[in-house]
Parts: structure tokens; C-alpha cells; sequence
């Protein structure tokens, strides 16, 4: 981290000390769990959770997206892709998402497949002109 992004060594341990021995609880119906160390992760609903995160997840575009421009906001990640041909989208989109399943599994992450969603839009020109070209 500190060569990408400029830090120094006070700056390295500051960060270090903020992320380790952090530890939650879970309430639930009023009974409280013993205290479990998080061993991997960005705070939530801290000031720097937004600023850890994106440092956390920075490279994912250089290491993932070959064929594909991401658009992120927080949490949230969109591919996008264009072609003339369907069939080399399809294959775009999808060599890009097997190289961020696998990104995310190197990092401790998930993606949610129940949020994940496809949207094609196609311009009327090439749906007028598309007959029997693929």
C-alpha cells in the first residue's frame, strides 16, 4: 500500500493499528455474543470505513478488467462493455466476471449473485440491421 499510494512509515503504522485488534459483538433479542477478533475487512460505520475500502479494492480494475470499464461507487461495482457482436460481449462480460469471482475470493470477498444483474441496451440501428449478420 505505501508505494501506490504515497505512504510513509508513521502513516503505515497508524493504519495498522487502526485495522488490527478490532473486534464485534452481534445483539440479538437483547442477548449480546462474546467478543470475536475480525481478522480481515474495513470498519463499517466509521469515518475512514469509505477512504479503507476503496484502498482495499483499488487494483481490482487493473487486475480484473481487461475487457471492460468499471464505473464504482462505495460498495457497488458496474462492468461496462461494447461490441458490434452479441457473442464477443457475452464472451467480454464474462471473462471479466470470472477474472473478479476469482479477485474477490483472493481477497476474503463475495460476490453477491443475487444482486448481480446483466442489462444489454442495443442501438435501433443495429437492431434494424442485425438480421442474419451473427
Amino acid at each position: 500500500m505505501h508505494d501506490q499510494f504515497g505512504v510513509q512509515e508513521f502513516e503505515l503504522k497508524w493504519f495498522q493499528s487502526y485495522l488490527t485488534k478490532q473486534s464485534q459483538v452481534c445483539v440479538v433479542d437483547g442477548h449480546t455474543s462474546l467478543a470475536k477478533e475480525i481478522v480481515c475487512g474495513v470498519p463499517q460505520g466509521s469515518i475512514l470505513g469509505p477512504l479503507m475500502f476503496f484502498l482495499y479494492i483499488y487494483d481490482l480494475h487493473e487486475e480484473c478488467l481487461k475487457n471492460t470499464t468499471p464505473g464504482m461507487y462505495a460498495d457497488d461495482t458496474q462492468i461496462h462493455a461494447s461490441s458490434a457482436s452479441f457473442s464477443e460481449l457475452v464472451t467480454k462480460l464474462n471473462q471479466d466476471l470470472e477474472n473478479i469471482v476469482k479477485w474477490l475470493s483472493r481477497n476474503k470477498l463475495q460476490l453477491h449473485t443475487k444482486k448481480t444483474k446483466a442489462r444489454f441496451i442495443e442501438l435501433s440501428y443495429n437492431l434494424k440491421n442485425k438480421v442474419g449478420n451473427e
